[in-house]
């Protein structure tokens, strides 16, 4: 196997960015998920319920983190922060660590998305804790929603495909690596695999929500609820409907990851 693409998402639930290479890091890949926007109410704001965030598309360029939107000016805001002030973040279950990037960028996200909210960056060296008693220990995490890295398999999504009226584009699941494994849905059964020579440890399938049914370029949400009801039908296990592997870095080093390189899988 080859890897096939890279993606990442600077901002959780906003459009994401096809790469060359990327920096691997701990925590996921470089600029990976690692701002947030949190709403007046403390909760994150995600695609589960404005589909309007695909239509904010980002870019990492000259020390900025770039946001553009139709009708408005770009915002820019700088990789190196001034404000150093770390407020708790919630994610889910977990608590985590931000910077707010300030009120500028609160307002802009205000006229976009018409909501009032604040985009908050990750603070450098956060931990996720779990405000469950009983989850185990904390975990060095970006803002995804468990895991640093997500791989998914082309194979897999031309078996799904293969299911539907109108097939959908790997887009769909928001992933940071694909491959073409030579059998559809293999990677449920892998336990390790290395990019290069960068290992990884696969941790859970991926359960998957109402935000594949979303089309990530226009925002359009499928009537049809697809393609969720139909991997629900054959792709329903651990109490969730899954797609896509979640996997963390085995080992704590940050190595290049590149297209074209060898994908081994244990």
């Amino acid at each position: 196997m080859i890897l096939k693409n890279i993606y990442i998402y600077p901002v959780k639930s906003l459009a994401g960015i096809e790469l060359s290479a990327a920096k691997m890091e701990v925590h996921g890949l470089e600029f990976d998920r690692r701002w947030i926007l949190i709403d007046d109410r403390g909760k994150f704001v995600t695609q589960r319920n404005d589909a309007k965030l695909t239509q904010i598309k980002t870019a990492i360029r000259d020390g900025f983190l770039i946001l553009e939107t139709r009708g408005q000016m770009a915002l820019q805001i700088p990789l190196e922060q001034k404000n150093t002030i770390v407020e708790k973040v919630k994610i889910w279950g977990d608590l985590s660590q931000g910077i707010d990037e300030g009120v500028d960028a609160a307002k802009w996200f205000k006229s976009a998305l018409g909501i009032d909210c604040k985009l908050f960056k990750m603070a450098p060296d956060a931990i996720r804790k779990s405000s469950i008693p009983f989850r185990k220990e904390p975990k060095k995490v970006s803002f995804a929603d468990s895991q640093p890295i997500l791989i998914t398999n082309e194979t897999s999504l031309e078996e799904l495909n293969s299911r539907l009226d109108s097939p959908v584009p790997m887009s769909r699941f928001r992933t940071n690596f694909v491959v073409k494994a030579p059998l559809a849905f293999e990677e449920d059964n892998w336990k390790f695999f290395t990019i290069g020579d960068t290992k990884f440890k696969v941790k859970k399938a991926c359960g998957r929500c109402n935000v594949i049914n979303i089309d990530q370029i226009t925002g359009e949400i499928s009537k049809q609820k697809e393609p969720f009801e139909t991997l629900s039908t054959y792709r329903f296990f651990n109490k969730n409907v899954n797609f896509g592997m979640r996997c963390k870095l085995a080992g704590e080093d940050s190595k290049m990851i590149r297209i074209g390189e060898e994908v081994r899988s244990e």
